[in-house]
């Protein structure tokens, strides 16, 4: 049952890659701004939306008790995991029309991979 789940989340992050430049509403070029910004409300929604994506994926991988994106430990830092996250934005200025919890994904997994079997 958790591979197909897995195969299942597989295929709707491949689709969502497919229709990310049309369909969501946060985009990594919004992420980058806020992330960047002088504004405290800025800020905070940067550190917001990360917190959340990353929750999701810790939510994700304690129920199935399974990795499938990235598993960040417990030793990492809610900062360096934004310094990760910006870098990327930083360094791939192309990617930004992308989804930005895509874009999250890619970097941190990039940066954490699951434990291979």
């Amino acid at each position: 049952m958790t591979k197909l789940v897995s195969f299942i989340l597989c295929l709707l992050f491949i689709s969502f890659k497919e229709a990310s430049a049309q369909s969501v509403f946060i985009k990594g070029h919004d992420l980058y701004t806020w992330c960047n910004s002088s504004s405290e409300l800025l800020l905070t929604t940067c550190w917001g939306y990360i917190i959340g994506a990353i929750d999701t994926n810790g939510a994700y991988n304690f129920v199935t008790k399974t990795c499938i994106l990235f598993d960040i430990g417990s030793k990492v830092t809610i900062p360096q995991l934004k310094d990760i996250i910006v870098k990327g934005l930083h360094d791939n200025p192309k990617e930004r029309d992308l989804a930005a919890a895509l874009l999250i994904q890619d970097y941190l997994s990039d940066a954490f991979p699951c434990p291979k079997k």
